[in-house]
């Protein structure tokens, strides 16, 4: 007796109820996903991510605004609070810390010493720390690109910048050093910090789009940014 195959109506029919079902199985699984968010953006509370060049003053803009609105500032504290919660050596959380990785710590390091760390491991733990912290409570976080690690619908986020001379000059004041020493300290944190954005984050740190406004602390200083920063979250969190 001949084998029957289904004819092709039958095989339309068939293929119309797989492709129905795989819709609504996808339909399904985006209304979870979904819910899954709104579950967790609620549990962040509002939080601002400044990003900056090294001596625009982004530190102290960041520890005045929090000052105002009590709000944690959580800027060099994040290092403090990974080396006692991982129990990491606190200088080579510095080494790692927003600069171009060694290369050879990166691929030896656990074979080296049991306290190095990577900076693909000080990404994760800077990812688990920022979300307790903005869990917690409202938070201002200074740089190593914490606005990709949280909701965006949570966060505001600024760019610090100013004319590099005039940066090298807050330097030497700052810390007394030759102009030399500055431009070469200044050109290693901008180096370190736009390497570090685009090896984890796939981002030029340079690019407008990532942040909600940018202040030149030549234009502005930083009392009025304080105030242009705390109007902005008024404006995009009100009470």
């Amino acid at each position: 007796m001949a084998e029957r195959f289904p004819d092709r109506q039958t095989m339309g029919r068939s293929a119309e109820r797989q492709m129905r079902q795989w819709a609504i199985s996808l339909q399904v699984e985006e209304q979870r996903r979904r819910e899954r968010i709104e579950e967790f953006q609620p549990a962040v509370h509002p939080y601002l991510a400044i990003s900056r060049e090294a001596g625009a003053y982004g530190s102290r803009v960041a520890a005045l605004v929090g000052k105002r609105l009590g709000w944690q500032v959580l800027d060099r504290q994040l290092l403090n609070y990974m080396a006692d919660h991982y129990k990491l050596a606190n200088d080579m959380l510095e080494f790692v810390d927003e600069t171009t990785s060694n290369w050879l710590i990166e691929i030896l390091g656990k074979w080296l010493s049991r306290q190095v760390v990577t900076q693909t491991e000080y990404v994760m733990h800077v990812g688990r720390i920022a979300l307790l912290a903005a869990h917690h409570a409202s938070t201002v976080f200074v740089g190593r690109g914490i606005q990709f690690l949280l909701p965006s619908e949570k966060g505001l986020t600024v760019r610090i910048i100013a004319p590099r001379e005039l940066r090298i000059q807050r330097m030497v004041e700052q810390k007394a050093i030759s102009p030399q020493d500055a431009a070469k300290d200044i050109d290693e944190r901008d180096r370190g910090r736009r390497e570090f954005l685009k090896r984890y984050f796939h981002c030029d740190v340079d690019d407008p789009h990532l942040y909600d406004i940018t202040i030149n602390t030549e234009r502005l200083d930083e009392n009025q940014a304080v105030e242009l920063i705390l109007h902005l979250i008024q404006l995009r969190f009100p009470c």
